[in-house]
Order: structure tokens, then C-alpha cells, then sequence
């Protein structure tokens, strides 16, 4: 039988997840959480115009949003 994972959230560095997170959530339903390590910012946030302080707060809600839970 399957474990369920449902309750559980893995955090991962945005377009970096390996494959066994992948299968935790493909096949276990646990909940991915795409976080921005800020190491350099992307072409598409330079066009968007974000910086350090808008990708921290985003950051910063999207814990609030996993642990609230």
C-alpha cells in the first residue's frame, strides 16, 4: 500500500527538484514548495522589474501559506 503524504511539504530551489522529490510528489501527494535562493536574478524578474526585497517577501509569504496550513 502507498504512504500518503499529504500533510508533508517539501521545499525545493526553483527549477532545481530532483527526481525523488518529483516522486514524493507524483506518487505520494506531498505538497512541492518552489522557493528563490536569489543567487542571480533571471532575465524574466530583471523584466518584471523584481529585486531582493520583492522575491524575500514573496518568499516570506509562501512559508506563511505552507506553515498556516
Amino acid at each position: 500500500s502507498n504512504v500518503i503524504l499529504s500533510n508533508i511539504s517539501l521545499v525545493a530551489k526553483k527549477d532545481d527538484v530532483s527526481d525523488s522529490v518529483k516522486d514524493l510528489v507524483d506518487n505520494y501527494g506531498a505538497e512541492l514548495v518552489e522557493i528563490d535562493t536569489m543567487s542571480t536574478l533571471s532575465d524574466k524578474q530583471k523584466t518584471n522589474k523584481e529585486n531582493y526585497l520583492t522575491i524575500m517577501n514573496d518568499f516570506f509569504t509562501t512559508l506563511s501559506n505552507v506553515t498556516s496550513k
